[in-house]
């Protein structure tokens, strides 16, 4: 559930500032999961080293889709900016997978046999972390949308994306930065789930649709909705 609301939080946030759904958002997942199954299983890098690569290569992932899909088609209807990110997502899957393979991948990792238990509850211990984790994201990502300079042009876009124009807020540069935040939530989800999940370059697409359903069941254009 915690990776679920990481995920919608930033399909949300995309739609705040840009006024689209990234229907590519759930390859920043795939692209980020991977990463870390390679860089710890073929790379024998440690485990913190794979999270790393993996969030960074989501992120860089989201600021070059940004560039490349979206940018271009600032000033045209949103839905071909949509459209554009569909393209990608096909694109993004069929790339990965004619680099990695279409073969699905386990990361098996000890520390996610580890169990906690009170009286007759038994709870996975790296699950409680995962949701820990969750939490904090989401406390951090409010604080940044109430006290800092994004979070305010952020919630003037929400509000109204003319009346911020007119007060000196960019949308372009608040779609990058929202791009770039919202590329390194997933792929911090990416590499959250990657032990628990079944890894392949198909796995993209169903995370977009479940982010996308919770976007839609926590209101499109509610940021806090989707929690």
């Amino acid at each position: 559930g915690g990776v679920y609301s990481l995920l919608g939080l930033g399909l949300s946030l995309i739609y705040v500032v840009v006024r689209m759904v990234n229907f590519a958002h759930g390859e920043f997942v795939m692209v980020a999961a991977l990463s870390t199954y390679f860089a710890t299983q073929d790379l024998k890098l440690p485990y913190i080293v794979g999270v790393i690569l993996g969030i960074a290569t989501a992120t860089g992932s989201a600021i070059l889709l940004q560039q490349v899909a979206v940018r271009p088609l600032w000033n045209s209807p949103r839905v071909m900016a949509l459209i554009s990110t569909i393209g990608a997502s096909i694109f993004i899957s069929n790339l990965v997978m004619t680099t990695v393979g279409p073969n699905p991948v386990l990361l098996e990792m000890s520390f996610t046999k580890q169990y906690l238990s009170f009286g007759q509850i038994t709870v996975s211990l790296y699950r409680v972390i995962v949701l820990m984790v969750a939490i904090g994201v989401v406390t951090g990502v409010h604080v940044i949308l109430q006290y800092s300079w994004f979070g305010l042009g952020v919630r003037a876009l929400m509000e109204s994306p003319l009346a911020s124009q007119l007060n000196g807020v960019n949308p372009q540069r608040a779609a990058i930065i929202t791009f770039a935040l919202a590329g390194s939530i997933a792929g911090l989800a990416g590499v959250l789930i990657a032990p628990l999940a079944i890894l392949s370059s198909g796995m993209g697409i169903d995370m977009t649709l479940k982010s996308f359903a919770i976007l839609v069941l926590g209101g499109i254009g509610n940021i806090w909705g989707v929690i």
